[in-house]
This record gives C-alpha cells, structure tokens and sequence, in this order.
C-alpha cells in the first residue's frame, strides 16, 4: 500500500505543471517623452529599444507624453485587456501643476506584434521662456480592469546650475606682495636722532 501511494503521488507531481511554469509575464507601463508621435511606432515596433527619448526640453518646443504598455501576455482565448491611464504633471518642487483622469485607453483583443501598445491620445505641453527652470515629471498610472501599476518619466526644461554669485568664488590667485611690509628696520633704532631714524625707516637704509 506505501508503495502504491508513493508511485502515485510521483504520477500526479507529473500530470499537475509547476506553478512557475504558469506565471504568465505580466505587462508594464511606460511614459515616452518624444517630441513627434512619429517617434512611438518605431519604439513599439522594437519592444522599447531604439527611440531616444527627450532629457532636455527647450522653450518653445511642443513635447508629448505617450503612455504605452509592453511585455503583454499571449491573448488567445482571453476576452483581452481594456487598459486605461490618469496622467499627471508634475513641477519641478513635486506640486501637480495638472492631472487627467482616464487620458488615454487602449482595447487589445489580439496579441499584438511585439506584444506593446500605445494607449491614445497622447498627452502634450508646450514651455515657454519664462517657465519655471528645473525638473519635470509625467506620472501615469494604467490599469486593465484587475491590475494597476504605475510608472514616472522625468526630464529638464531650462537652465538647473547656475554660477555661484562673485562674492562666493574662492580666490584661487596668489597673494600681492606688499614690498617692504615684512622688512626688518630694528637697526634703525640704533640711529642718534628722531630725523635719522624717520629717514631709515621710510628708506630702509642709512
């Protein structure tokens, strides 16, 4: 009877598959910063590998904050997955400066090619000169329906490092020399009048 309980055991520890044979891979959230929405298929296409993505943002440029999901598991047989975001923006002292709920949505039925996908539309802003310098952030948090997760892209607008003002340079030139100011005039004393010692002193001789 133990004999037959522990081939049996052995015959379902193979019929029954690992658990960590089915953890599917679970899918991940992304903020692009790119200054064309040209620039986002050619990121999806390659599964997040091959756009630079914009660190450094001048005045006057229209930039846009793509919200897209990669690493979606295979869809077959699913009803698919419905993602939705809430972006928000955030100032350089970490104060939202604005927020929008549900900006942008995505519906995938199918597995996508490259299993990533853009949800639309795209949310964009525009900085002007005298915008406050520093470091921003686009906070997105996606959903679909079960999971959130939540991802923050950041990059600079402006001029962060400024010289010191002049006052707190440190003086890295020598010394002016003061001629004269460390030489020794004890032996002028040894002269007999006030006038001779006077003479001495300024001259530095007798």
């Amino acid at each position: 009877m133990k004999t037959f309980s522990l081939v049996l055991c052995a015959l379902l520890s193979l019929a029954i598959p690992s658990v960590h044979a089915q953890v599917e891979p679970t899918w991940r959230p992304h903020v692009l910063v790119v200054a064309s929405l040209e620039d986002v298929k050619p990121w999806i296409d390659k599964r997040g590998v091959g756009v630079a993505r914009l660190r450094d943002i001048p005045a006057g440029l229209k930039v846009h904050f793509p919200v897209a999901v990669t690493n979606i598991p295979a869809l077959a047989g699913t009803n698919g997955l419905h993602f939705e975001a809430d972006i928000e923006f955030l100032g350089p002292k970490g104060q939202v400066l604005w927020s929008r709920k549900g900006c942008c949505r995505k519906l995938v039925r199918d597995t996508p090619q490259g299993h990533a996908v853009e949800l639309e539309p795209a949310a964009s802003v525009q900085f002007e000169p005298n915008d406050t310098a520093g470091i921003y952030s686009v906070r997105a948090v996606v959903n679909d329906g079960q999971r959130t997760a939540t991802v923050v892209e950041s990059f600079r607008f402006g001029e962060t490092t400024r010289e010191p003002p002049a006052g707190l340079r440190l003086q890295m030139d020598a010394p002016k020399k003061n001629p004269g100011a460390d030489r020794d005039v004890r032996d002028c004393l040894d002269l007999s009048t006030p006038a001779e010692v006077i003479k001495c002193t300024e001259r530095g001789k007798r």
